[in-house]
């Protein structure tokens, strides 16, 4: 079995704060269930836990336990009926801005675990020249779907084109229309599905998460949302849980 593999069987809850270099190799990808809040300066042993001496001192212990759940119930309905699934398909994962790696990762070892072809791949990088237009274009067109995570950053510019992570919204904007006039030789429901959470960091070095509407997200990276588009503001658990329900209804319409 890889270690790919392996990491996929493994589920992180962390009751204290551990660097990621210094996790073993197998765990470095694993983004992990947190029942603390890292309080500044950010390092281990400045942990305030959700849970302590026996009793509960924190309500997002709650909140952590049914994402854990969720989790956990999600991974063990996919073993349980693997036999019976839908071959999946080409999903776009949009590379993300720095603020937002983490849950690129965590979102792409769930794709990975499940079988999903991601573009462009995760060890891939998009160009940062001219090309990067039409190289993201291309990738969209093999794709089924299209999946941003939207933080406060908007990621590195390629030569003579917008911000990395606008970009990829505005093609894949493109793509959806293309397919809703049936434009294309692709499926015509392409669409694209975005997280922008309510709740988010204000700065990189900031504990303090400013509340945002994501419709207003959307627009500050200069787009509108599309008839087809669906958008998502809460938890990353929850948004985890909506992308597989629509991939599984997307899968289910190819299939017929």
């Amino acid at each position: 079995m890889t270690q790919e593999a392996i990491s996929h069987r493994i589920v992180i809850v962390s009751l204290h704060h551990i660097l990621r270099e210094v996790r073993p190799a197998v765990l470095q990808g694993q983004h992990g269930f947190q029942f603390f809040e890292l309080e500044p300066p950010h390092v281990p042993g400045n942990e305030r836990s959700f849970f302590a001496r026996g009793k509960i001192v924190d309500p997002r212990y709650f909140d952590r336990v049914q994402e854990l759940a969720a989790h956990l119930w999600r991974k063990t309905a996919r073993l349980a009926s693997a036999a019976d699934s839908v071959s999946p398909g080409a999903v776009y994962l949009a590379k993300p801005a720095n603020d937002m790696r983490e849950a690129y990762v965590r979102v792409a070892n769930e794709l990975g675990s499940r079988g999903y072809h991601i573009l462009p791949s995760v060890g891939t990088e998009i160009p940062s020249d001219a090309s990067a237009t039409a190289y993201v274009g291309a990738q969209l067109a093999h794709a089924d779907i299209s999946i941003h995570l939207l933080g406060n950053g908007m990621g590195y510019s390629p030569e003579d084109s917008e911000p990395i992570v606008k970009l990829q919204l505005s093609q894949a904007a493109v793509r959806a229309q293309e397919a809703m006039r049936g434009a294309t030789e692709a499926r015509n429901n392409f669409r694209r599905i975005i997280w922008a959470p309510i709740l988010f960091n204000e700065g990189i070095n900031s504990s303090f998460k400013a509340e945002r509407d994501p419709v207003a997200v959307v627009e500050r990276f200069g787009d509108s949302l599309l008839l087809t588009d669906n958008i998502r503001g809460h938890g990353l658990s929850e948004f985890i849980v909506f992308l597989f329900n629509t991939l599984a209804k997307t899968a289910n319409v190819h299939s017929r």
